[in-house]
């Protein structure tokens, strides 16, 4: 919304969600008129990103990425689900004979009370970037000639055909996931959400079509989360490619009852053959 008038709880309490406010409602400021609020931050910091999306990879599953590709500039994403602040170490391939001529670093953090959007211009390439508790990073870098995609890549998530089930203890929960399609090679993962009350076991042993499969043992963002009065996170784990069929059978178990399975997702990655026209 830009300036949620409609959404006043008082003239001290606005809709805090807005685009614009008055001058005189923020600390150490006056007068009436209507300026950004700090939700221009978010714009900022995403304004120059455009292009193709590439592929990217991460080893840790508190860092989410992204990146896309437009003429001679690519953008790399990193986004930091952590409540702590954490080292990033890139890896940025360099292309033959097309040097990057300048990078330039949006980054979009909590400082405070308030966030805060600083713009790094005309830095090297780095190896590392540290990332500020929960703070999103735009790395842009700008080589000398425009930059050629080598392939095209598949990207689907495929859903199991139920979902919220009860977790007893040492009873296996099975999931269906049919119509996946499959390739000679790629990567795989299983995506499982499961909430439980706190001090029960959130690591359960897993099998992908009888095979059992190692689990990491990290959720996705806070995995205490002792502020809430339950656990609900995402466990993403890695799953080798040559399991995967079109149809897939996957089996959670868990040794103690207590909370739910909320659902199972196969998210699965390979290369997509493009066809040449005569």
């Amino acid at each position: 919304p830009t300036k949620a008038e409609w959404g006043r709880k008082s003239e001290t309490v606005p809709y805090y969600w807005r685009l614009m406010r008055r001058a005189n409602e923020a600390k150490g400021e006056s007068g009436d008129e209507w300026v950004w609020s700090e939700q221009i931050k978010f714009f900022e910091l995403w304004s120059d990103v455009e292009g193709t999306r590439v592929l990217t990879r991460t080893e840790n599953t508190d860092i989410q990425t992204d990146a896309f590709i437009f003429q001679n500039r690519a953008y790399l994403i990193l986004n930091n689900l952590d409540t702590k602040e954490r080292s990033v170490q890139l890896k940025m391939p360099q292309p033959e004979n097309n040097p990057v001529k300048q990078v330039k670093t949006k980054m979009l953090y909590l400082d405070g009370d308030a966030p805060k959007l600083d713009i790094d211009k005309g830095l090297g390439v780095g190896k590392e970037i540290q990332l500020p508790p929960e703070a999103t990073a735009i790395i842009e870098y700008t080589f000398r000639k425009p930059l050629k995609l080598k392939g095209r890549v598949s990207e689907k998530k495929v859903f199991a055909d139920t979902y919220l089930q009860p977790i007893e203890a040492n009873r296996p929960i099975i999931f269906n996931i049919p119509n996946v399609e499959t390739a000679k090679s790629g990567k795989a993962a299983l995506r499982l959400g499961i909430g439980r009350d706190h001090g029960y076991e959130r690591f359960p042993a897993v099998q992908i079509n009888g095979t059992e499969i190692d689990v990491p043992q990290n959720y996705r963002g806070d995995d205490t989360q002792t502020d809430r009065d339950r656990f609900f996170g995402l466990l993403e784990i890695p799953v080798p490619y040559e399991l995967i069929q079109p149809a897939n059978t996957v089996t959670v178990t868990f040794p103690d009852t207590n909370g739910h399975v909320s659902s199972a997702a196969l998210r699965i990655i390979h290369p997509v053959e493009i066809k040449k026209t005569p």
